[in-house]
């Protein structure tokens, strides 16, 4: 489920809420979901994905983001227990901080959108997490504002490949 954050398999969090298809995505098509943050007061995974990997593994993790109400993102993949991630400004695509990563790469996908990814390599840790349109520091979680988010890809290797939609439930295991 690549691009239905609203989909069972996508954990939530601190009362995230997602309105399935409301912009158009970067492929032009209505299938751009709003990820409106909820009201907690501790940090918002907002739509999270559980996933095995063996250990030195190099892994790539990209999704697509629009700035709504809120303007920034912090976009990770927790690798045991190094955490890995990018914090973007929607408005610009600049890199406001970032840390854990092999890589990573910001691009302009037109119509606002960009397409952040990270690269790692995985540590012994078998278990890692990717965490889709989490939320910036700074950010006000007041029930109302949000990001469009679009298309997360997880796959092997060191950069983001062409995207592909994948509608189905199978878990990634390569192990």
């Amino acid at each position: 489920y690549t691009q239905e954050f609203d989909d069972d398999y996508w954990s939530k969090y601190n009362g995230d809420t997602i309105t399935p298809d409301t912009a158009t995505a970067p492929d032009g098509t209505q299938t751009a979901d709003k990820l409106v943050y909820g009201t907690g007061s501790t940090w918002s995974a907002a739509r999270r994905l559980n996933l095995v990997f063996p250990n030195a593994t190099v892994i790539n993790f990209s999704a697509y983001y629009k700035a709504g109400e809120i303007t920034s993102v912090r976009h990770n993949l927790y690798k045991g227990n190094v955490d890995a991630q990018v914090t973007v400004n929607l408005s610009n695509g600049a890199l406001l901080s970032g840390s854990g990563y092999e890589s990573y790469s910001i691009v302009n996908a037109g119509n606002g959108w960009y397409r952040v990814s990270i690269t790692v390599i995985t540590n012994n840790a078998s278990n890692a997490q990717a965490h889709v349109g989490r939320d910036a520091s700074g950010v006000t979680r007041n029930g109302t504002n949000g990001i469009y988010i679009w298309g997360a890809q997880v796959e092997e290797g060191s950069t983001a490949t062409q995207y592909q939609h994948v509608t189905d439930d199978l878990r990634y295991d390569i192990t």
